[in-house]
């Protein structure tokens, strides 16, 4: 049995392998309240039912995808339905017109269109569901409250005074213990 370019696998009728390979349904990701089709072959998670909105292409997030997490990590607009990068070198107050979203990888979103696509064999059981939902997470998950402090902070200095040297991380990866801390100062 080489139809489906895959030898001898028991593909169990209406099984989510055989929707997913024989009948061709892609996997769906909710993000904040609305299906997307995970579509690897044209490399975007496409909104369903809205032709207006873009989508979220992969290659525009991968900088975002968290290792630490295994996730990507992004600014999302559920206004438009996109993928929404701001400066937040700028940001003073926190954006209302965007969340942040976790979704997890590609790999772990369609692990069959993945392996298909890069030409691995694909095992029957490595398929365990075909639809997931994103995380919004709280601002506090996010370092954007301390970005934000900083931009503040920098405002109310004379220009001249202040070097920033310090290397653009990911805008959104969770802050650790010591960043999160306040500076104390010994009296």
């Amino acid at each position: 049995n080489m139809e489906n370019g895959l030898p001898n696998i028991n593909i169990e009728p209406g099984s989510l392998l055989d929707l997913r390979l024989n009948k061709g349904i892609l996997p769906t990701l909710d993000i904040s309240g609305h299906t997307f089709y995970v579509d690897l072959q044209m490399d975007k998670l496409r909104p369903k039912d809205d032709f207006r909105s873009q989508g979220i292409n992969f290659t525009e997030i991968k900088d975002y995808y968290d290792r630490d997490r295994r996730a990507y990590v992004i600014p999302y607009n559920p206004t438009t339905r996109e993928f929404q990068q701001d400066d937040v070198s700028k940001m003073t107050e926190l954006p209302t017109d965007i969340v942040i979203v976790q979704f997890p990888s590609q790999y772990e979103l369609d692990i069959v269109g993945w392996n298909k696509k890069y030409g691995n064999s694909i095992n029957a059981e490595d398929l365990k569901q075909m639809h997931f939902e994103a995380r919004t997470l709280p601002w506090v998950d996010t370092n954007l409250i301390e970005h934000i402090k900083r931009n503040v902070a920098e405002q109310l200095q004379p220009k001249e005074e202040y070097i920033v040297n310090e290397p653009k991380d990911n805008l959104y990866k969770t802050p650790t213990d010591t960043q999160r801390v306040l500076p104390t100062y010994k009296i």
